[in-house]
């Protein structure tokens, strides 16, 4: 609890699950960080223990964040749900839905370092595939946010030119700030979604968000539990 502004991620997380379970999702997304500080081998376990009721009922997707340890996420969750993208070193899935596509990024640079950044071949994947998913809107999840805060997406902007070239894009999710907002670039929605484990200001939600997407647009509901 100790360096956590006075919250327990841990105690937030377990309060959380049986909240995400009765909302009867049919799948869940975890923007990161989904472990303390260096993403170790431990971090994944716990973190795979609390989470087994929520796998029970529904496929959780991860996009992966600064703290989190890339090789040691996938030895604890071998076989993830949803597609993997073919990007080398990297952890982006596609989730087919009939209302919509979703596509969970990987943002993560360095392990324990506040900027991310999606990479040049992760970006040409990204742009040679948009174009084949236009049967229904594409919404992308990612850890960092595409702003040009040196502690955000670096290439956030090649990220929104590519959402601007291809406008079944619908909007673009995603953590790290630890604040709920819903703004907009160039009329794209962007999302930030509140932090589960703890805040950085006390105006500021603890919780997570129940999405309801449609094939024209999507209700969200802010679910807080602290702040």
């Amino acid at each position: 609890q100790n360096g956590h502004r006075g919250f327990n991620p841990w105690e937030n997380l377990r309060g959380a699950v049986p909240q995400v379970v009765a909302a009867r999702p049919d799948g869940v997304v975890v923007c990161g960080d989904v472990a303390r500080l260096e993403g170790r081998p431990e971090d994944y376990a716990e973190l795979r223990a609390l989470l087994r009721p929520v796998v029970a009922v529904a496929p959780v997707y991860v996009a992966l964040g600064n703290h989190d340890d890339r090789g040691h996420f996938r030895a604890a969750f071998p076989g993830p749900p949803g597609t993997l993208a073919p990007v080398k070193d990297r952890h982006v899935t596609v989730v087919e839905h009939p209302a919509l596509r979703v596509i969970v990024l990987d943002s993560l640079l360095y392990v324990n370092r506040v900027a991310g950044l999606l990479g040049q071949e992760q970006r040409a994947w990204l742009g040679a595939a948009l174009p084949g998913f236009a049967d229904r809107p594409v919404v992308l999840f990612a850890h960092h946010p595409p702003t040009d805060a040196d502690g955000d997406l670096l290439d956030g902007d090649r990220l929104l030119a590519l959402c601007r070239a291809n406008r079944h894009v619908k909007a673009v999710f995603h953590g790290h700030e630890h604040v709920w907002a819903v703004g907009r670039r160039d009329g794209l929605p962007i999302v930030s979604l509140p932090a589960l484990g703890y805040n950085f200001d006390d105006a500021q939600p603890v919780g997570w968000v129940d999405a309801r997407f449609r094939s024209d647009g999507a209700a969200l509901t802010l679910r807080a539990v602290a702040g």
